[in-house]
């Protein structure tokens, strides 16, 4: 990893996400063009060290009957 990278990461989220606003990774992602898995990476990082919280967590429905799972 390069260093400084993270704090990096986090000058670019807080570029993107006013105080006090909640965003979705997938928001977030889009806000800075990157993929929605590696969004939630930097969110990961950067709400163990501390600079931002995650307050919700939600599961994808069940697949019906017959159908695959996504």
């Amino acid at each position: 990893m390069v260093p400084g990278w993270l704090d990096e990461m986090e000058r670019e989220v807080r570029t993107c996400v006013q105080d006090g606003e909640e965003v979705s990774p997938a928001t977030l992602a889009l806000r800075l063009g990157i993929p929605r898995h590696v969004a939630l990476y930097y969110v990961t990082m950067l709400a163990l060290g501390g600079a931002l919280t995650v307050e919700r967590v939600a599961l994808r429905p069940s697949p019906r009957n017959g159908e695959e799972a996504a």
